[in-house]
This record gives structure tokens, C-alpha cells and sequence, in this order.
């Protein structure tokens, strides 16, 4: 039986309680909102390319922040990173930019997320093929 310890109203204990805080832990200290994230230099796309996983996480949002295209091929290698967290913040960056997932998925088996970084890559060299401005090819898109 779990004991669950009412504070304010609210469940203080149980597994979703917990869970949801850990969680929430995790990925402030991962993303750097623990006060000990320095500002690191270098364009985005060396930030991308970064050893430390808040310093790419970091880096994926700037580049959705800046709509810096470039960045698009780096953020398609970060969705196979070493690190969950910065795999699923290049998702959600290449979503913001492209309105496109190409079925990626975090809960994925990671045979599955291979599939849909091999579409993303299609997509990239088909675009590059095709010696289309990646940011002219999204407004494009937008404006369907």
C-alpha cells in the first residue's frame, strides 16, 4: 500500500507525484537551470557539437530562437545523440522549424528512430539536391 502525504490539497507522495518531480529535476539540471551553467561561446552550430548535453540542449532552442537553418543537418545528427534529453530537444527544434517529425518519436525503439533520422537525411539532401535555400523551401510551406 502507498502512503501518500496531502500537502496544500495535493498528492506529496505515489509514484506519479514523485515521478513528475524527478523528472522535472532532471531536466532543469540537464538543460543548466541549476545556476552552474556557464555561457558557453561558439557559434551554434559548434554548440551543437558540444561534449556537454546542456550545452547542445542550449543550442537547439537558440537555434529555433534565431531560425538559424543552418543548424538543421546538426539537429538531425542530435536526434541519434548519446544523451535522451538532448535527442528529444533536437525534436522539438526541427519540429518548430520545419513543422515536419518524420515519425520520430522519443518512446520509439531505437530502430524505429533510425527509420525517421533516415527520412530526415533524405529530406535534407533532396533539398540540398534540388539547390533550394532551406529557408525559402519551409515558407513555402507555411504559406500552403
Amino acid at each position: 500500500m502507498v502512503k501518500r502525504v496531502w500537502i496544500s490539497g495535493r498528492c506529496a507522495g505515489g509514484f506519479f507525484c514523485t515521478g513528475f518531480m524527478v523528472l522535472v529535476v532532471f531536466q532543469c539540471f540537464v538543460a543548466g537551470c541549476g545556476g552552474g551553467n556557464r555561457k558557453v561561446g561558439g557559434s551554434i552550430c559548434d554548440r551543437l557539437q558540444h561534449e556537454s548535453p546542456s550545452v547542445r540542449i542550449q543550442a537547439a532552442m537558440d537555434a529555433v530562437r534565431e531560425k538559424d537553418m543552418k543548424a538543421l543537418p546538426l539537429l538531425v545528427d542530435r536526434l541519434t545523440d548519446r544523451e535522451s534529453s538532448v535527442r528529444v530537444f533536437a525534436a522539438q527544434a526541427l519540429r518548430r522549424m520545419t513543422g515536419k517529425d518524420f515519425g520520430w518519436n522519443s518512446w520509439d525503439p531505437p530502430g524505429v528512430r533510425r527509420a525517421a533520422v533516415r527520412k530526415w537525411r533524405q529530406w535534407l539532401e533532396t533539398e540540398a539536391r534540388e539547390k533550394k535555400d532551406i529557408s525559402t523551401v519551409l515558407n513555402d510551406d507555411e504559406s500552403r
